[in-house]
């Protein structure tokens, strides 16, 4: 399979998964741990932000839930996108090349 393009690896090895060059694929298991990170991440940042802005508990924690959900669909949903097409994150380091 030297000639296919990540696209066609990805259909070849079923739905659902991103397959990386080097035929290793990233299944549902690992973008739903890349989604809870960022998902909570992005959630402690906004919360903090909030609070340091003087809201109040309830609204720091409803529009730092409602940001960090749509940062992280943005984000994992883009880097999916990116695997798809064998792109490499060197911040994410999320493929065996970047990793090693």
């Amino acid at each position: 399979m030297p000639h296919e393009t990540a696209a066609a690896v990805f259909v070849f090895q079923g739905g659902g998964r991103a397959a990386e060059p080097g035929g290793r694929i990233m299944g549902t298991c690992f973008w739903t741990r890349r989604f809870v990170l960022v998902f909570l991440g992005a959630l402690v940042v906004i919360g903090a932000a909030q609070l340091l802005q003087g809201r109040s508990l309830d609204h720091a924690l409803s529009h730092g839930l409602f940001w960090a959900f749509v940062a992280a669909v943005v984000f994992t949903v883009s880097r999916l996108y990116q695997a798809r097409r064998g792109r490499h994150c060197a911040i994410c380091r999320d493929t065996p090349e970047m990793r090693g």
